[in-house]
């Protein structure tokens, strides 16, 4: 029937992965020299040392005819969740870069 002989060398056999977690490929994706990798620990490191970003989202004023003239207290909203903050020269700036709390 078959003209031919099949024989198969330099096999291995494939066995899956059973609940084991793969730490080797997730070190050498953080160990090779790319420029995500770089750029990951920049932000990460300037997160650390600076604080990360706070959106305003309310704010306490002084009115003087119909208009804010200074501001007494603002409140911004970033990765720790509500933040206060004080007014700056009397203003409140729509984005303000906090440091973060570790207590």
């Amino acid at each position: 029937m078959s003209d031919f002989e099949v024989t198969v060398t330099g096999a291995r056999r494939i066995t899956p992965n059973r609940g084991r977690i793969a730490i080797g490929p997730a070190l050498r994706w953080l160990i090779r020299p790319r420029i995500k990798t770089w750029l990951l620990l920049v932000i990460i490191s300037l997160g650390l040392i600076y604080g990360t970003p706070h959106l305003m989202i309310a704010y306490r004023c002084h009115k003087a005819y119909g208009q804010c003239v200074t501001y007494s207290d603002c409140r911004y909203i970033g990765i720790q969740g509500w933040r206060h903050g004080r007014p700056v020269n009397g203003q409140c700036s729509y984005v303000r870069i906090m440091p973060i709390d570790w207590h």
